[in-house]
């Protein structure tokens, strides 16, 4: 503990000077005389990039948004990696914190446990008015629920432009939810890069693009589509829903570019069974 201490007390005492600060596997303890000088200094800082990598228990996490909440340089905040029973629930006060924050443009939640409450807060940090572009909750596990509450905030964001779900884990149809409410939103990059969508085929997920414009992002098996996917072709229609063997087959959404859909079922890569 005394190490601990003297170690903050030597980040307190230069912080005036710093722009950028990385705090890895430190006890933050909650009232503790370190903790409330380190926020008292952070409130007089110039730090523009924060990271908060598993330092933070649910009652400190409100010492350190008290700073975040006033912060006026702030730019780019990290709190990641926050996975023991007296960590959750951090999120709900940081994302609370945050709502109409400035200058904030990115945000990494990733690695974090997430329960509803932390949901419903980060949706309403992105109904808010803020600049915040970027948005990352990597490593998450992610419910119907949370892509419930999470589409909510999507739908009403006017700035969000980044969205990050790298290595998390997502139902077929949180993933269908997601995609739909990124193609009609602000969202100009949606990355889920080695995430577990339902059952992943053997080659895992990937993304592909032709040269003239035909956009495929979803899972491959030998080198053909096969399990969840999305395809955007260049004229506005696109296709959300199962594949296999490099066809259409199973559930699917196909959005015309008059704008016209249709929701049901598709076997070898046309329009087939029931749907509307």
């Amino acid at each position: 503990m005394e190490y601990f201490q003297n170690r903050l007390f030597l980040i307190v005492n230069i912080l005036t000077s710093l722009k950028e600060l990385d705090l890895q596997n430190i006890d933050l303890i909650p009232e503790g005389r370190e903790t409330v000088n380190l926020v008292k200094a952070l409130s007089n800082s110039k730090i523009e990039k924060l990271t908060l990598k598993s330092c933070l228990t649910t009652h400190s996490a409100f010492f350190i948004s008290e700073y975040l909440a006033k912060s006026q340089n702030l730019i780019d905040l990290k709190i990641t990696d926050h996975t023991a029973d007296n960590s959750i629930g951090i999120i709900k006060n940081i994302a609370s914190f945050l709502k109409g924050h400035k200058k904030l443009t990115y945000l990494s939640l990733a690695r974090n446990i997430l329960n509803q409450e932390d949901c419903e807060s980060i949706s309403e940090l992105l109904q808010a008015e803020s600049n915040l572009k970027s948005l990352d909750l990597s490593g998450c596990e992610l419910s119907y629920g949370f892509c419930n509450s999470l589409g909510l905030g999507l739908r009403k964001s006017n700035n969000l432009e980044e969205l990050y779900l790298n290595d998390c884990k997502l139902t077929v149809e949180a993933f269908m939810f997601l995609i739909n409410r990124t193609t009609t939103q602000s969202i100009k990059k949606l990355s889920v890069d080695n995430s577990q969508i339902g059952d992943a085929g053997a080659n895992g997920l990937g993304t592909y693009e032709t040269k003239n414009g035909i956009f495929f992002q979803g899972y491959w098996k030998n080198d053909r589509q096969n399990g969840v996917g999305f395809e955007k072709w260049p004229r506005g229609s696109n296709f959300i829903g199962e594949y296999n063997d490099g066809d259409k087959e199973g559930i699917g959404v196909l959005n015309f570019e008059d704008r016209a859909w249709y929701q049901g079922e598709f076997k070898n890569g046309i329009i087939c069974g029931v749907g509307a």
